[in-house]
C-alpha cells in the first residue's frame, strides 16, 4: 500500500505547538508483550520507544538481542503497519493532532561491540527509505516534514554517519546541550530529550523551585524557537498528586511529549490520570478522544503482525 498524501507542516520550522498538555510516548516495557506499538497507537500515544536489533544474516528485528518472534521484523512490525493506519485515517497516526508521531528506535548499545549499531542502522537506513513518503526526511538542503519522525536512542547512536547520510530518514536524538552553537543542528536532531533528573531536583511533593521553573521554561523556549520539540523522561507517575503537579509544569511551560512507562487508556485521559492541576481537554479535545476510539480498529493485532 503506497501513501500519496501531501506533507504537512508540523514537528519541524514552521510547526507551531498546540496550546493543551504534552502527548504521552509509550516507554519500550519488556512486561507489555510483544505489541507495544499497537496498543500505544490504539489508546492515542503520540510516540513510541522501541528497541531493535541486526543479525549477522542482514535480518532487523523488534526487541531484545537474540529474540525472533515470529513476524516481528522492523519492516512487517512497525513501518508497513504505520503505513497502513497513515493512509487510513488520512495523512497522520493520531486523528487528533498534527504533531508528528515520534517513533524512538532504540539501537544496540554494546560497547563492547560498537559495529553493532552500525550495522543496524545501515539495514534501518535501507528500510526507512522504502517507507519515505511517511517520514520525516533531510535531503541535504532541507528538512521535509511527514506523519512520522524517526528518531535513533542509544548509548551507541550513530550521530557521524546520521550526519553524514544526505538524503536520509533518521534523526539522532538530541539533549539540551545541543541548543544554539551545540554539536548537533535542529536538522540532525530535532528532539530534545533528556531525563528530568539530568538537570532538575524536583520530586513533586512540595512546590517547584522558581530557579527551576525558570530554567525549564528557558529550556523549552529556546528550543521551540529553534524548531526543534521537547520531551522529557523518567516523570513520576505515582502517586497521582505528585503526577498531578508535574503534569501541571510540563504543560505550562509547553512540553511537547512525556515518555510514560504505563500508557492509560483513552477513557481514562481526564483528570484521573493528570489531575486537575493539568487542566482538563476542551470540548474539541474531548472530540478528538472520539476519533480516537473510531480509528482504534485500523491499529489491530492482525495489522501489527502484518496479517
Amino acid at each position: 500500500m503506497a501513501y500519496t498524501g501531501t506533507a504537512r507542516t508540523y514537528g519541524l520550522p514552521g510547526w507551531r505547538r498546540p496550546a493543551h498538555r504534552p502527548g504521552v510516548l509509550a516507554q519500550h516495557d519488556p512486561r507489555r508483550g510483544a505489541d507495544q506499538l499497537g496498543r500505544a497507537v490504539r489508546r492515542g500515544a503520540v510516540g513510541v520507544h522501541l528497541p531493535v536489533w541486526a543479525d549477522h544474516h542482514g535480518g532487523l528485528f523488534v526487541g531484545t538481542p537474540g529474540s525472533r518472534p515470529l513476524g516481528r521484523t522492523v519492516r512487517a512490525a512497525v513501518l508497513e503497519p504505520l503505513l497502513r493506519r497513515i493512509a487510513a485515517v488520512g495523512g497522520r497516526v493520531q486523528p487528533d493532532t498534527d504533531a508528528p508521531f515520534e517513533l524512538l528506535l532504540e539501537l544496540p548499545g554494546d560497547p563492547a561491540e560498537p559495529a553493532a549499531a552500525a550495522r543496524a542502522y545501515r539495514l534501518l537506513a535501507a528500510q526507512l527509505q522504502d517507507h519515505a513518503a511517511i517520514l520525516t526526511r533531510w535531503t541535504g538542503r532541507e528538512l521535509v516534514p511527514g506523519p512520522v519522525t524517526v528518531t535513533l536512542i542509544g548509548a551507541l547512536s550513530p550521530r557521524s554517519l546520521l550526519d553524514a547520510a544526505q538524503p536520509r530518514c533518521a534523526f539522532a536524538s538530541g539533549t539540551f546541550d545541543d541548543l544554539g552553537a551545540g554539536p548537533a543542528p535542529p536538522h540532525l536532531a530535532p528532539l530534545v530529550g533528556e531525563q528530568w533528573s539530568w538537570r532538575f531536583g524536583w520530586d513533586g511533593r512540595e512546590p517547584i523551585p522558581p530557579e527551576e521553573r525558570h530554567l525549564l521554561a528557558a529550556l523549552v523556549a529556546q528550543a521551540h524557537a529553534e524548531g526543534r520539540r521537547v520531551c522529557f523522561f523518567g516523570v513520576p507517575e505515582r502517586p497521582r498528586r505528585v503526577r498531578a503537579a508535574f503534569w501541571s509544569e510540563l504543560t505550562a511551560a509547553g512540553v511537547d511529549v512525556v515518555g510514560v512507562r504505563r500508557v492509560p487508556r483513552s477513557a481514562r485521559w481526564g483528570s484521573r490520570w493528570f489531575g486537575r492541576a493539568a487542566g482538563r481537554p476542551g470540548r474539541a479535545h474531548r472530540g478528538g478522544m472520539h476519533t480516537r476510539r473510531h480509528h482504534a480498529g485500523v491499529f489491530d493485532e492482525q495489522m501489527v503482525n502484518g496479517v
